[in-house]
């Protein structure tokens, strides 16, 4: 048994010829819509500890004091960095040099079709620009065309929809149906019955094509521009191969370490840091065993970590770059 219509829905259904009259202004006007990466933590300790090491004056301050005048602070991320860390480190720096020569490569690839499209936008980049500003001004001239046919029908509806017999019979029978299926529950039907209302405040077929006929015909796609597009999404397809190879490295450069990503990041800004503080120093740098001699020790530093970065200076300087 089929289920009656609430009072409600029979009276939406007789005051629907009339409410539809003052619809449109409810419905705005639409028209259709015409390299990351992660990047090398090593590099980056490395250039902040550069920028410090530069300013000469407040470095050799800073390190003038001996290590052990001031006890070193260890927490959960600046952890003392022992034989067996600093080994680790070692090995993983050497396997992520490994991974960078896969990394040179794909930035090798990516470079050729970089060079190709920098190329052809150089010839081509102008006649380019300008067939997107000729498209443009084209959607312009449709999108205010159409804007003006709907407001001419919107303005002949408002003139119609209480006058008009055989527009008012035509509510009458959309009434009758939206009933109908509002008591069925046919939510296909009644949207049907709503695109019919529409019709008759929307452009017709013939306004579409005629605003089109005054805006002129959008220009194809050159050859050029679709040879960019390619290159474009080539050049993308490696700068997200090199992102993900970036981020790969960055992570086995924390766990394969023993150390967590924040940890890395310590250990490497503070060997960064003894590495630039003692760089031609006596004790430092010169791949001598201890930090004695006539250098003074790099502050922050326990009496361990210095005999340890000492002893393996000249591996953490080929490792990092230093």
């Amino acid at each position: 048994m089929s289920r009656l219509p609430s009072n409600r829905t029979r009276l939406q259904g007789q005051v629907l010829a009339a409410a539809v009259a003052f619809a449109f202004f409810a419905f705005p006007f639409f028209t259709s819509p015409v390299e990351a990466g992660i990047g090398n933590p090593l590099k980056k300790a490395k250039e902040k500890l550069q920028k410090a090491a530069e300013k000469k004056a407040g470095v050799e301050e800073e390190v003038a004091a001996p290590a052990d005048n001031k006890p070193v602070v260890f927490d959960d991320v600046a952890l003392e960095l022992t034989e067996a860390r600093i080994q680790n480190i070692l090995a993983t720096l050497r396997k992520a040099a490994k991974t960078a020569a896969s990394r040179a490569a794909l930035v090798e690839k990516r470079n050729k079709p970089g060079t190709e499209r920098d190329d052809l936008w150089e010839k081509e980049g102008e006649k380019i620009r300008e067939l997107e500003r000729k498209r443009g001004d084209i959607e312009t001239c449709q999108h205010d065309g159409f804007q003006a046919a709907r407001d001419r029908r919107s303005q002949e509806y408002t003139q119609r929809a209480l006058t008009d017999p055989a527009l008012l019979e035509k509510f009458k029978q959309l009434a009758m149906q939206n009933n109908a299926a509002a008591s069925q529950g046919d939510s296909a039907a009644q949207a049907r019955l709503h695109e019919g209302l529409m019709s008759e405040m929307l452009p017709t077929k013939e306004d579409s094509a005629a605003v089109r006929r005054s805006c002129g015909p959008i220009p194809p796609r050159s050859a050029a521009e679709s040879r960019v597009e390619a290159l474009d999404k080539e050049i993308a397809a490696f700068d997200e191969q090199i992102r993900a190879l970036d981020d790969k490295v960055a992570a086995s450069q924390s766990s394969e370490g023993g150390l967590t990503r924040e940890q890395w990041g310590m250990a490497i800004d503070r060997i960064e840091f003894y590495l630039s503080a003692t760089r031609g120093k006596s004790g430092g740098g010169d791949g001598g065993g201890g930090s004695g001699g006539s250098g003074a020790s790099p502050a922050g530093f326990t009496r361990l970590e210095l005999d340890v970065l000492a002893k393996h200076d000249l591996e953490l300087r080929s490792a990092l770059g230093s």
